[in-house]
């Protein structure tokens, strides 16, 4: 389809834009991740604390795939696998 200078481009049909958010809300979300952290026993007996990165993609359906640990404190403190 082609438009001239004098048509008017049709506007887009009005939509609403839905951000995406974890079932239940931010607390749930939270309250998911305290219940399901793995924290290494060595490093909580050695009292290390920090950031770890983590890497993730949500699917369509909301399922988190392929997640990775993309930086750790150490590597011994670097799990085997990154399952979620």
């Amino acid at each position: 389809m082609a438009f001239s200078q004098n048509d008017t481009i049709p506007p887009f049909p009005p939509f609403e834009e839905v951000k995406p958010e974890y079932p239940g809300g931010e607390m749930a979300l939270y309250q998911f991740i305290s219940a399901n952290l793995d924290y290494p026993d060595n490093a909580s007996r050695k009292g290390i604390q920090g950031t770890v990165y983590t890497q993730f993609f949500i699917d369509e359906e909301g399922n988190v795939i392929e997640p990775t640990i993309v930086r750790a404190l150490t590597l011994n403190l670097m799990p085997r696998r990154c399952g979620l």
